[in-house]
């Protein structure tokens, strides 16, 4: 195995991926993958980013998962979820977890809306937007202290092999 941190960000609109160079500065030997069908290079962490979509993780990282199990298993994994919906997000870690049970740490880092892509996806965003602020609930946006408390755990992770 090399001695590197592994970051696979599944990402949709790009959200996961700002997430993902956000620790990559935090732990600097970290490799990021966007969106892979498989593991490269084994490693002894991996940190995969998530963002969810109508309540559900991205398709590409549930197919990942399945197909990495075994490989996952043995290495230490870390979990970050990305979504709008910072009210629900215990709904959104539990989803994860049961779909990752051996991840060491599964994390909320929140997220941003990106009014990039079609008129209807721009639509629906602005009408989240509105209502979060009809309901005075906050605009959604990364969150950096839960990104560099991962970092931290994926740093004290590193030095200790996985059996």
């Amino acid at each position: 195995m090399e001695n590197q941190t592994e970051i696979y960000a599944f990402s949709d609109t790009g959200t996961v991926v700002k997430a993902a160079k956000m620790l990559q500065e935090c732990l600097g030997n970290a490799r990021i993958e966007e969106n892979p069908k498989q593991i490269e290079r084994e490693a002894p962490v991996y940190v995969l980013g998530t963002n969810v979509h109508f309540g559900k993780p991205n398709k590409r990282f549930r197919r990942f998962l399945k197909r990495e199990e075994e490989t996952l298993k043995r290495a230490h994994v870390f979990i970050y979820v990305s979504a709008a919906r910072n009210e629900v997000q215990t709904e959104y870690l539990e989803r994860v977890r049961a779909l990752a049970p051996y991840a060491e740490g599964v994390v909320f880092v929140w997220g941003e809306l990106n009014l990039t892509g079609s008129r209807l996806q721009k639509f629906f965003i602005n009408c989240l937007i509105e209502g979060r602020r009809d309901d005075r609930l906050p605009k959604p946006r990364l969150l950096e202290k839960e990104l560099r408390a991962l970092g931290e755990r994926v740093k004290d992770a590193s030095s200790v092999k996985k059996f």
